[in-house]
């Protein structure tokens, strides 16, 4: 079965094409890859619906988030423990299914991929402040700053633990 892969989020959707838009960060259609179930899978690993697993894994999140907002802070753990599994279940199918390069590459990329991401976001939160959305934008504006924080991290490890 083939599945496209966003390399900004990771989301994964099924299918031999891309959406036009992902539906967890925006990231456009050339952002994302396709990965493909390697010759010899077993089938009852290829009929285990992992796209599912990893987008609950993201719905318990935000269920985690909600639960917190409205003080119930042991069904957030609960959830938020849940959905890390999941997504930690999801993340050992893809390398399965196509093992990601070198450490040195893979923090490349996603240095790549955060940075982008951080203008991205800061793009939008410009247009949506400027659309009087203040709620809007005063959200991107945040997530951004934690995507540059992001590569800020990425960039110290490869500085210092591969001299780059």
């Amino acid at each position: 079965m083939q599945y496209m892969q966003c390399l900004v989020c990771g989301y994964i959707v099924p299918g031999e094409s891309p959406p036009m838009r992902c539906p967890l960060c925006g990231a456009a259609e050339d952002k994302f890859r396709g990965l493909t179930l390697r010759t010899g899978d077993n089938q009852v690993m290829a009929n285990v619906d992992w796209l599912d697993h990893l987008n609950n894994g993201v719905l318990y999140l935000a269920y985690a988030l909600r639960a917190e907002e409205e003080g119930y802070p042991e069904i957030a753990a609960a959830l938020y423990r849940i959905g890390r599994d999941k997504a930690r279940h999801a993340a050992e199918w893809l390398n399965r299914r196509q093992p990601p390069g070198g450490s040195a590459d893979n923090l490349r990329l996603l240095l790549r991929h955060e940075e982008a991401t951080a203008a991205n976001l800061s793009g939008l939160a410009g247009a949506a402040r400027k659309a009087g959305d203040t709620e809007t934008a005063l959200f991107l504006e945040r997530v951004a700053a934690a995507e540059r924080r992001h590569g800020n991290v990425l960039r110290n490890l490869r500085q210092r633990l591969f001299g780059e």
